[in-house]
């Protein structure tokens, strides 16, 4: 109901002040402050961690309704991302820089959301300097959107799967969160913060007797827990799933790593194009499925 209200009233208060705040000189990247709000009071583990949970919900329907309102106010909108492009440019090359160098690529999520953001106005920039023309070639890309969309993340996740290392093993990793006093934790010599390899707390009280790989600090023991006497366990943990790929360190290597990133894309683009072009593009009966329309035929 919310946006069908936006569309069918130009005039109202919300689109006269974005019209508003995206004419002044820097008001473009006064839309970036709610995605900062978001994963600052959600704060994900991960910036680009979006599947089933609610930060990926939340972050969806901010950036749905943004690029709605965006398209309501086209050209207001297309004039600024032109006019700042250079300066969306550099910011996202600086902060882009300075997440490799400082961070690995792993910086603070409010940080990514700014070098997202500017990364997503300077396309739109060039975009509307170079692109916004007719011509046979962006007739043929506009068409292709939205079939490349839907093939991309089937299409990536196929030729991952071949050029990626699988997964070695999963491994369940308990991080000890407290120990109870004169508890048999606490008999075991454990300590908070320390962590158990595959820890199976069923399988202890099954059996009352276990031998547990656990680590602390790096270093890692073997602790024998036998839950046969009357007392409690007495420990809280936190569980996580960790993965243990075959990577070796030169497999690791930042070169490496970035030209298997590279490959990847460059062949899942290829396999949407070619997907688009020989098989959805041609053949009528298929075209409605990625929401193309069907083309009308001339009649002689």
């Amino acid at each position: 109901m919310f946006f069908i209200y936006l569309k069918k009233n130009p005039e109202n208060i919300i689109i006269k002040i974005s019209e508003k705040v995206i004419n002044s000189f820097f008001g473009i990247y006064l839309f970036i402050i709610p995605i900062i709000i978001l994963v600052i009071t959600i704060n994900p583990e991960y910036f680009s961690l979006f599947y089933m949970n609610i930060y990926g919900f939340v972050m969806g329907l901010c950036l749905f309704t943004m690029g709605f309102l965006f398209v309501l106010i086209d050209k207001t909108f297309f004039h600024a991302v032109k006019r700042t492009r250079y300066i969306s440019l550099i910011t996202a090359i600086i902060l882009y820089s300075f997440r490799l160098i400082l961070f690995e690529l792993e910086g603070p999520n409010y940080l990514t959301a700014i070098e997202s953001m500017c990364w997503i106005f300077t396309m739109f920039g060039f975009a509307v300097k170079y692109l916004n023309k007719d011509s046979t070639l962006i007739r043929y890309l506009n068409e292709a959107v939205f079939p490349v969309y839907i093939l991309h993340l089937l299409l990536m996740n196929i030729v991952a799967a071949f050029l990626l290392t699988p997964p070695m093993s999963a491994t369940i990793v308990s991080t000890i969160a407290e120990i109870k006093p004169n508890s048999i934790a606490a008999e075991a010599d454990l300590l908070a913060g320390d962590k158990l390899v595959n820890f199976n707390y069923e399988r202890l009280y099954e059996e009352g007797f276990d031998s547990i790989v656990a680590s602390r600090q790096g270093k890692v023991f073997i602790v024998d827990i036998d839950v046969k006497n009357d007392k409690e366990l007495g420990m809280k943990f936190e569980t996580k799933v960790q993965i243990n790929p075959l990577f070796s360190q030169t497999d690791r290597h930042k070169a490496v790593v970035f030209f298997r990133f590279l490959v990847i894309n460059i062949l899942t683009l290829l396999g949407c194009f070619l997907i688009y072009e020989y098989l959805i593009r041609r053949y009528s009966i298929i075209r409605p499925l990625f929401g193309l329309k069907n083309e009308k035929k001339k009649s002689l």
